[in-house]
């Protein structure tokens, strides 16, 4: 469910969109919608930077299978 917040910065951009989502990095979950906000922008180096930073700031027994997921095939369509 999209907040007020989210539908006004989409008008925006999609760093308007980042910016609200980063307001609250309190989960895996936040860092996981970033990375697809910024994979849908075709923009997947930015994409697996909040993934790692997600991965370091969370720590493994706290993540987010979607944003393992995500690394990996952020990492395999680099290739």
């Amino acid at each position: 469910m999209l907040t007020l917040a989210e539908r006004v910065a989409r008008a925006d951009g999609v760093d308007a969109v980042v910016d609200v989502l980063s307001y609250s990095l309190t989960s895996a979950r936040a860092f996981t919608r970033i990375c697809r906000e910024l994979i849908e922008a075709s923009r997947p180096e930015q994409a697996l930077q909040w993934a790692e930073r997600g991965l370091s700031q969370c720590g493994t027994g706290r993540v987010d299978h979607g944003l393992a997921s995500g690394i990996r095939n952020i990492e395999w369509d680099a290739v």
